[in-house]
């Protein structure tokens, strides 16, 4: 009885890692293509 009530726990806490590691991949991503663009526009520029 013990595992069933600490079993829906550990999956959300996993879950919520999982999810919340993948936004900080994807944000992080996306932060430094934003960045590579700019550079890449300032290195044309001049």
């Amino acid at each position: 009885m013990k595992m069933d009530r600490e079993q829906p726990g550990v999956s959300n806490r996993f879950l919520a890692l999982c999810v919340g590691a993948l936004l900080g991949f994807l944000s992080g991503l996306l932060l430094g293509y934003i960045h590579w663009l700019a550079y890449l526009g300032m290195k044309e520029a001049s």
